[in-house]
C-alpha cells in the first residue's frame, strides 16, 4: 500500500455537526480511527473503533487494525467494493431485551449485499458472543471470494480445543440466488442452509429449509443464536 499520497490525523467525526448527523442515520454511536493513508489503490487505516448501541438495548462494539478498503469498482454496469482485509478484528456483541418477531425484508438483504466487498480477509478474527456460561470470546479468521461465482466464504473459529466451521456458496442460475451452508461443530454436522431466491420478481421471495443437527450434552459455545428469528419463507427441515 502506497501511504505517501495522503495522511490525515486521528479524527473524529462528531467534531461535526454534519458529522454527527451521519453517524446517528446510521444508528452508530462511536467512531473514531487512527492512521489514515490515501492511495491510488484505496484506503488504509492503522486502527478504527466503532460502537452501536441498539434501541432494544442491544451493543455492538468493533475494534480493528491494519486495514485496507480499495475504492470502488464497476463490473456488469454496477459499481461495489473490490476488496477489504485486516490484520485483526475484534467484535463484541451483547443482544438487546426484546427479540424482532418480524419478517426479513428480501430486497433489503439484496440492498445491503451489494456494499459488501467482492473480496474479505480478517487475519484474526476475536468475536466475544453470549453462550451459556455467560460470555465466550473465538479465535479464527474469515475469507470471502465473490470476484466470480459461486462466491465462497469460509469462516473458522475456535474455543480451546472446541471448532466451529462455517461453509457458504452462493451463486445465481435460471433467474434465482441460491445459497447453501454449511456449519459443523468439532467436525460434526450442526447446521445445513440450502435457499433460493427469486429476485427479478415484483415481490422477491426468498425459500429453503434450515436444519440443525443433534449435539448431544455437548452444545456449540454460542447460545445466542437461538434467538435469532426465521426469515419469511424460510421454514427449517
Amino acid at each position: 500500500i502506497q501511504r505517501d499520497a495522503c495522511h490525515a490525523r486521528e479524527h473524529d467525526p462528531r467534531e461535526t455537526g454534519h458529522g454527527q448527523r451521519l453517524l446517528a442515520a446510521q444508528g452508530i454511536d462511536e467512531l473514531d480511527w487512527r492512521g489514515l493513508g490515501l492511495s491510488r489503490d484505496g484506503l488504509a487505516l492503522d486502527e478504527l473503533q466503532a460502537r452501536r448501541d441498539g434501541p432494544d438495548g442491544s451493543r455492538l462494539a468493533l475494534r480493528a487494525q491494519g486495514l485496507f478498503l480499495a475504492w470502488p469498482g464497476s463490473r456488469d454496469g454496477q459499481w461495489g467494493l473490490e476488496e477489504f482485509r485486516a490484520r485483526a478484528v475484534q467484535a463484541s456483541w451483547q443482544p438487546g431485551t426484546a427479540v424482532d418477531n418480524a419478517p426479513s425484508d428480501p430486497q433489503a438483504i439484496l440492498d445491503g449485499l451489494r456494499w459488501v466487498p467482492r473480496r474479505v480477509s480478517v487475519e484474526d478474527l476475536s468475536l466475544d458472543l453470549p453462550c451459556a456460561s455467560g460470555r465466550c470470546v473465538l479465535q479464527g479468521s474469515l475469507q470471502l471470494d465473490a470476484t466470480a461465482l459461486p462466491a465462497t466464504l469460509r469462516l473458522d473459529l475456535l474455543q480451546g480445543d472446541r471448532r466451529v466451521a462455517v461453509n457458504a456458496h452462493a451463486g445465481r442460475q435460471a433467474g434465482e440466488w441460491q445459497l447453501d451452508a454449511e456449519a459443523t461443530f468439532d467436525g460434526q454436522p450442526w447446521l445445513t442452509l440450502a435457499s433460493r431466491l427469486q429476485a427479478d420478481t415484483p415481490t422477491p421471495l426468498w425459500s429453503g429449509n434450515l436444519r440443525l443437527g443433534e449435539v448431544g450434552d455437548n452444545p456449540p459455545p454460542v447460545s445466542g443464536w437461538r434467538r435469532w428469528p426465521i426469515p419469511a419463507r424460510c421454514s427449517p427441515g
